[in-house]
This record gives C-alpha cells, sequence and structure tokens, in this order.
C-alpha cells in the first residue's frame, strides 16, 4: 500500500496530483513549521508574459505549525488572485465550465490558511473526480515515526525554489500560451486547458515513481 505524507498546497502543482493518484493514502501534515516561500501559500500561473506567482499573504508564521497560520486579509489578495485567474484563463477552452466553482472559493471570507487549502482540496477532487484519500497528521512526525509507519515523505520534495528529486516526465497538452510547453504548473492551468481528461493526463500522462529519485 502506497501512503505518502506531504504538506498541503495551494491550488497545488500536477506533481501533487499525480503523486496523490498513485496512492493509496496521502497523509497531509499540518503540525511541521510553516515555510515561508513554499507551495503552501502559493501557486504558478501561465500568463501572457509567462510563468506567474500567486501568493497568499499570512501572519506571523515563524515557529507555528501549518494548522495554526493565518492569512493576512488586510491585503486584497483575494480579488488579486481572481483577476489574475482571469486575465490568464478566460478564453482557456475549459475556464467557463470550472470557473465558477473555482472562483468561488476565492470569494468567501477565509481566515486560516488551513481553511482555505481544504477548501481548495475538495473542491478539485470533485472537479477531477477523484475518490477522497486525505487524512491529516495528528501530530509531528519525525523521520523515525514516518520509517515505523512505512509511509513515503514527500514533505517539501515539491518546492517552487528547489529542484524536485521525483523522476517525473511530462506529456505535453495545449496551454494557452506560448509554443513552448510548461511544466508542472499549479492545476489551475491542466482544469482549465483540459477539462473533463485532467484526470486522465494525470494518471497516463505524468510518468513518475513514488520511490525513484534522482540525486542533485
Amino acid at each position: 500500500m502506497k501512503k505518502i505524507l506531504i504538506e498541503p498546497h495551494y491550488f497545488p502543482s500536477l506533481a501533487f496530483w499525480a503523486c496523490y493518484v498513485q496512492a493509496e493514502k496521502v497523509v497531509l501534515d499540518i503540525h511541521a513549521y510553516y515555510e515561508k516561500q513554499s507551495y503552501r501559500n502559493r501557486c504558478e500561473i501561465l500568463t501572457d508574459k509567462g510563468v506567474w506567482m500567486l501568493s497568499v499573504p499570512v501572519r506571523k508564521p515563524w515557529k507555528r505549525p501549518l494548522h495554526a497560520i493565518e492569512i493576512d486579509n488586510r491585503h486584497a489578495w483575494q480579488k488579486d488572485h481572481i483577476r489574475a485567474i482571469e486575465a490568464a484563463y478566460r478564453k482557456a477552452p475549459f475556464y467557463e465550465y470550472f470557473a465558477p466553482e473555482i472562483l468561488t472559493i476565492l470569494q468567501e471570507p477565509i481566515t486560516t490558511l488551513l481553511q482555505l487549502q481544504q477548501r481548495i482540496m475538495t473542491t478539485c477532487l470533485k472537479l477531477l473526480q477523484l475518490p477522497n484519500r486525505f487524512t491529516y497528521s495528528t501530530d509531528y512526525y519525525d523521520a523515525a515515526q514516518v520509517a515505523d509507519l512505512e509511509i513515503i515523505d514527500m514533505r517539501n520534495v515539491l518546492h517552487p525554489k528547489k529542484k524536485t528529486t521525483l523522476n517525473i516526465r511530462w506529456e505535453p497538452y495545449m496551454q494557452n500560451f506560448g509554443a513552448k510547453f510548461v511544466p508542472n504548473l499549479s492545476i489551475l492551468d491542466l482544469l482549465f486547458c483540459m477539462g473533463p481528461a485532467a484526470r486522465l493526463y494525470l494518471q497516463q500522462g505524468v510518468k513518475l515513481s513514488l520511490s525513484e529519485r534522482v540525486a542533485f
């Protein structure tokens, strides 16, 4: 049984979801300390100017577990993200099909990062028509505990500032901008560009092995 331990992300990347479809159980680590400049509060979309990072502002994240992280709603980040998503994808083939449910998440009052991540995960599972294999950590798991649990530790393996140790091969799909395929964007890109075929792409278009790593 393939079980993975990984931190929840903001509109997770395709690599996150490709790992998800291969696993039989996915434990979301909400007890490890929050890490800045990670996918926990960031996602990448493709615009006419290239890859653009969307970031959710948070309040005083230092030495606090993820489940205790509050969103800094003094900033109009929700309106900014909605405008960016609309500008990037309103001409994509399946934007009108998926946008209402996705943008609703960003129109609702949200106080914590975990609440936001949970709403995103629930909506993505529905739109991708995937079963819910998520559970949440009940405490912090160190390396020894992870080994005892026979779980694959994927924490911080996917990071916007670091090369991943996963060996991943991508099948290109038609994107909204540019002649060159850009891999591993947010799930938003795949949903708006591929529509109902998004799940099949995650299952067949992304080649990776959870146990195979590459050294850098």
